[in-house]
């Protein structure tokens, strides 16, 4: 049997609900040794505002994404379309040399998809391995989109090529949008590096916590001009997003997304806090005060993105009037709880 799985472990329960941060952790959380990177690693995260092709204002969100322990080459999708690559052959030809693929697909050609069969999207999908004998890949996506779980699944070699040579065709006959959707045009490789040199310090910690307090990315910039608002601005930016949507009944459009974030954030932060108690702090005492407040944190912040889908479905404003009340509440907690929580750590 011709067989190929490369490691991988589910990141559920950590701060991803995006393909691409889902991988890299699928990757990492693999490792023998977990990388120390990931504590400190998602802090780092900016969101923008953006118009979809329905005019309607969408908030993306972005994370740093980068760990010394997992390396990336891309291929540009032109150049395997240029050489007339076999499809599956690459695919299996990379797992065999230990890389991981993420590649764009078009979603209507992969049964495994829940959603989007009559209304498909672009989308990415992680392949960390095949079987020849019955011919699928094994691949993991959130297949069934709607803040499902990250899963992993069997995807056969035909559908998988037809959902990669759609999404070509389908930008071939739509060049503006091709030009747009430059995060479609590279195939990702992916691997794990056996030695590594793992980064994370206290000091790195308490760095990346302050300028997330101070709105600002990972090199200390603070800069709204290009739409991106970095790290606690995202409470600003709620606010702004929510004036928006309820101003002109956008209500079937509301983006949850910002509001998973900030509840995923508060999730991620008690698992940061927790290992820093105990790997790090000689009296564990206050800091596990801390863990306790970021407990309590993500139930409101969990209550307040249950509201925003109920919102979404019936758009009652009672229920805006209770997200804003939870979202102000947080916004003066999160500064609170984090600024002890950052003179704890100057204390290790």
């Amino acid at each position: 049997m011709n067989k190929k799985v490369l490691p991988v472990k589910s990141p559920n329960g950590f701060l991803t609900y995006k393909p691409f941060d889902s991988t890299r952790i699928s990757v990492l959380l693999a490792q023998d040794k977990l990388c120390k990177e990931i504590y400190e690693n998602f802090m780092y995260f900016s969101v923008e505002k953006c118009a979809y092709d329905n005019g309607v204002m969408k908030l993306e969100c972005h994370y740093k994404e980068q760990f010394s322990s997992i390396g990336e080459k891309r291929v540009p999708i032109d150049l395997i379309l240029d050489m007339d690559m076999d499809f599956i052959k690459f695919c299996k030809k990379s797992l065999d040399k230990e890389f991981y693929v993420f590649l764009p697909i078009e979603t209507s050609e992969i049964s495994n998809y829940i959603n989007y069969k009559k209304k498909p999207v672009y989308h990415h999908i992680f392949i960390y391995g095949y079987n020849d004998d019955e011919r699928v890949f094994y691949c993991s996506e959130f297949f069934a989109f709607s803040n499902d779980k990250y899963s992993y699944q069997t995807v056969s070699y035909d559908e998988l090529k037809a959902a990669f040579y759609k999404l070509q065709r389908e930008l071939d006959e739509d060049s503006l949008s091709k030009e747009k959707m430059q995060w479609l045009k590279d195939v990702h490789l992916l691997h794990s590096y056996t030695e590594y040199r793992d980064r994370f310090t206290i000091n790195r910690l308490i760095v990346g916590l302050q300028n997330y307090l101070d709105k600002r990315d990972n090199n200390g910039n603070k800069d709204y001009i290009k739409n991106l608002y970095y790290g606690y601005a995202i409470y600003d930016l709620c606010d702004i997003y929510i004036e928006y949507i309820v101003s002109n009944n956008f209500y079937y459009h509301f983006d949850m997304r910002p509001f998973l974030l900030i509840k995923d954030r508060f999730h991620y932060m008690k698992i940061q806090s927790e290992f820093v108690s105990e790997n790090y702090a000689s009296d564990s005492s206050e800091i596990n005060h801390i863990v306790d407040e970021f407990i309590r944190l993500e139930k409101e912040a969990r209550k307040m993105f249950h509201l925003t889908i109920k919102y979404t479905m019936r758009g009652e404003n009672k229920n805006v009037t209770k997200i804003l009340e939870i979202l102000d509440m947080l916004k003066s907690e999160d500064y609170a709880v984090t600024s002890r929580y950052i003179e704890c750590l100057k204390h290790i």
